[in-house]
């Protein structure tokens, strides 16, 4: 379902939806913030996603006028230095990752989606505006091969749904085996089965894709 937020929101994310109609009319409209828990308690967004597809894009590096990077002892605009040691131009800050906090919050972000199966895709302020072809051109090219191999759970048998959510909670194959009273070899059979129906790369990334 098409969000009533697409078009809005910054100038930088206007202008992103704005070539998207124009170019990407051929791929699914994403959601715009798109929020969601990766880790309980934790609630994360991300600026424009496809969550059937697991695709995201982050947009940075929006310019603030009269903004500059401020020296945190004593507070004084940082200053670039010129070859023969002198000082130069102050040095503009670019978007909000100056601050350490919300830039930490950020590397979470992208390295749990990234453990969780999402391509993550980020894009700064001459992408959209200069070069939008190859910036839509890259998000096609993910999201029809996320397309490509969509898993496909419905084909799980029952004997592998079981296994699957016994993986899920922490049980190794040697576990499983005993469980079920299934000889070992025929339980990485059964793993690689699954692994292959949910184009999962490790037992991390087929509990992500396999369980709802």
């Amino acid at each position: 379902m098409e969000s009533d937020n697409f078009g809005q929101g910054s100038e930088l994310e206007r202008s992103f939806d704005t070539v998207f109609i124009s170019l990407g009319h051929d791929l699914p409209r994403p959601t715009p913030n798109f929020q969601f828990a990766l880790v309980i308690g934790r609630n994360f967004e991300f600026d424009r996603a496809w969550p059937e597809h697991k695709v995201a894009v982050e947009l940075e590096g929006i310019y603030r006028r009269k903004k500059y990077v401020v020296c945190h002892i004593c507070n004084e605009p940082v200053r670039a230095r010129k070859r023969d040691g002198s000082l130069g131009k102050r040095i503009p800050a670019l978007g909000y990752h100056q601050h350490y906090g919300r830039f930490k919050s950020d590397v979470e972000k992208y390295n749990l989606a990234t453990q969780l199966g999402w391509s993550v895709l980020r894009f700064l302020h001459d992408d959209v505006h200069a070069d939008p072809f190859s910036m839509i051109e890259t998000i096609r090219k993910i999201i029809q091969r996320r397309e490509s191999y969509t898993p496909k759970i419905d084909q799980l048998t029952k004997r592998e749904d079981q296994i699957l959510h016994l993986i899920a909670g922490g049980f190794t194959n040697n576990e499983i085996s005993e469980r079920l009273q299934i000889k070992p070899n025929t339980i990485r059979t059964h793993t690689q089965s699954i692994s292959q129906k949910l184009c999962s790369r490790n037992r991390a990334n087929t509990v992500a894709r396999g369980i709802a």
